[in-house]
């Protein structure tokens, strides 16, 4: 199908202008891309909402040495681990996309992903050993990053991806410069009670 939003025109001669109309011709073409395309604007508000969330991970071994009271070279080691781990997992979702196909396997994985954070995130609290079996839970998801990446490149045609994922890599600095204050001002090492220790996670 040729649907009239799908593939904007932007075949235009270049070789006389000079530096700055390149700048201001690509500019103009990045906006015309961001305003045309429907899917490319979903796609951008959905990852703002991962990047926010992945600015969460941030504070995790702050929170576990202020609650647990867990001394910085005793954390380090117990996240040490999750590296290798996620190294090692890496192939999982590939493997489950392989064998579901891939609708079916990114769902599954997503899901399991989120069934992590309801099935533990909640107890938190309860125990360091409840929040260190979710850290290294998480690591069997790690392939999920990759999944991503690879369902990017085929979004759109193969001019205009290097331009999309540029717009993600700004989205996503965008998102950070926000975020990161706003987590960094609701963690509170010496917070008492559930609900305000467990306000980054909520946000």
């Amino acid at each position: 199908l040729c649907m009239r939003e799908t593939k904007p025109s932007f075949e235009e001669d270049r070789s006389s202008s000079g530096i700055w109309q390149g700048v201001k011709d690509e500019l103009h073409e990045y906006w015309t891309l961001l305003r045309t395309r429907k899917v490319l604007q979903l796609n951008l508000l959905v990852y703002s909402c991962f990047a926010a969330a992945f600015t969460g991970l941030t504070i995790e071994m702050s929170f576990y040495m202020s609650y647990y009271d867990i001394s910085q070279s005793s954390a380090a080691m117990h996240f040490f681990w999750k590296f290798p781990l996620s190294i090692m997992f890496l192939s999982t979702a590939e493997g489950i996309c392989k064998r579901l196909g891939y609708r079916k396997g990114y769902v599954a994985v997503a899901l399991m992903w989120v069934s992590l954070d309801v099935v533990f995130m909640p107890f938190f609290l309860v125990s360091p050993v409840v929040f260190m079996l979710y850290q290294y839970a998480t690591c069997f998801a790690s392939g999920m990053l990759p999944l991503f990446g690879m369902i990017d490149q085929r979004w759109l045609d193969q001019r205009l991806t290097s331009k999309y994922l540029s717009m993600k890599s700004l989205t996503e600095f965008a998102v950070g410069m926000l975020a990161n204050p706003v987590y960094g001002q609701i963690f509170d090492a010496r917070a008492v009670g559930y609900g305000r220790r467990m306000a980054p996670y909520g946000l």
